[in-house]
């Protein structure tokens, strides 16, 4: 009796998986372990698809700003914050959102640091105190 085709191998798999759309490393690792991948053979499989160029978080990470730019735009804390759920590390993100432009702002609990430009920090807080 014949037998059915032979199983893919975890590569073939992952390449099917990946023609779909394009993936993140830590997705590509999530499918291949839910297959039932042994971890050697994940990082083989990883390797390859990296030293191929299938998988790279920052050039996916530019992709999908651009998406976003055109079809759904958000706001660069969120935009962050959706790269990063996609496995996306927050460096390849913080470039991918904003490239180029310069930070102006970071607010944290108790403590406000902005760019010199405006004056002291302590002025800045003020005026968006007053603002308020």
């Amino acid at each position: 009796m014949p037998e059915g085709p032979a199983p893919a191998t975890p590569l073939a798999r992952a390449l099917r998986w990946l023609a779909r759309r394009d993936r993140s490393e830590r997705e590509v690792r999530a499918r291949l372990a839910e297959w039932g991948t042994p971890a050697t053979d994940v990082e083989d499989v990883i390797q390859h698809l990296h030293e191929r160029g299938y998988l790279n978080d920052a050039a996916l990470a530019e992709r999908l700003c651009d998406w976003h730019d055109r079809h759904d735009p958000l706001g660069p804390l969120r935009l962050r914050r959706r790269l990063e759920q996609r496995g996306i590390d927050a460096a390849d993100a913080a470039a991918a959102v904003e490239p180029d432009a310069p930070i102006l702002w970071h607010a944290a609990p108790g403590n406000l640091c902005v760019d010199e430009r405006f004056g002291p920090a302590d002025a800045v807080a003020g005026a968006f105190a007053r603002a308020a």
